[in-house]
């Protein structure tokens, strides 16, 4: 459970919506490659959301934070769709090309509209780790991406508190976040942020991209990306 030293943050509309929890959670990212981190998120909301279907999304033209500027992925998006797919497996887990076939920059925002559409019977939520979360206020058409779903942020459990990320958020949508501690969340009358706290793995697919280009032994990668750079001998130099 999250430290937390207020009760609300910002300003606006206090009340607090009584929404039952998100059953369709869709993870994004550029899974360049996925990682055991990667794995460890998706355990951890299961764990906490048994009944909701997740929908991971391999981003494909990821932007460089709240930019609009391209970041560059070693991996091409067929590549990392596949290894996803192996990676990701499961009942009631889809992995999705549906990036692919967005306008270009992939915006979150135009995911999940899409994403919504097809899905408008579902309540929906967006996983995201703890530092997407800390400049989830300065994304592009937040107001939209909060319009759409819940937030899911899965955090360090021995790291600083988040709430001077929920006040930033809370702040530049001109709303109040309350804190609900029956049900670990900050909520508004909208949206809710649900918080996952546990001790996360101190793992990026930098690291392993660095370990794979100087010839290392790959560390911290499920047996399906292992086996991918064994039989790909150009790896991310592709």
């Amino acid at each position: 459970m999250p430290r937390c030293n207020a009760k609300s943050f910002g300003s606006g509309n206090k009340r607090v919506n009584s929404f039952p929890d998100p059953d369709l959670i869709i993870y994004g990212g550029a899974f360049d490659p996925p990682h055991n981190g990667h794995l460890l998120c998706v355990e951890l909301v299961r764990q906490r959301f048994p009944h909701a279907a997740l929908l991971i999304c391999p981003t494909y033209a990821p932007l460089q934070d709240a930019t609009s500027v391209p970041k560059h992925t070693q991996l091409d998006f067929a590549a990392r769709l596949q290894l996803a797919r192996a990676v990701f497996t499961g009942e009631g887990i889809t992995v999705s090309d549906l990036e692919a076939r967005l306008p270009r920059p992939t915006l979150t925002a135009n995911t999940l509209q899409v994403v919504r559409k097809k899905f408008n019977r579902h309540r929906l939520a967006l996983l995201l780790g703890q530092d997407q979360f800390s400049t989830l206020w300065e994304w592009q058409r937040v107001e939209e991406i909060t319009a759409c779903c819940d937030i899911i942020v899965a955090h360090r459990a021995e790291a600083a508190p988040l709430a001077d990320s929920a006040r930033q958020l809370a702040q530049s949508l001109a709303t109040t976040l309350a804190w609900d501690a029956p049900r670990a969340r900050y909520a508004e009358a909208r949206f809710s942020v649900y918080l996952l706290a546990a001790k996360l793995l101190s793992i990026s697919s930098t690291a392993v991209r660095e370990r794979q280009q100087q010839g290392l032994a790959l560390q911290d990668v499920p047996a399906a990306v292992a086996t991918f750079f064994t039989h790909n001998e150009n790896g991310f130099g592709t």
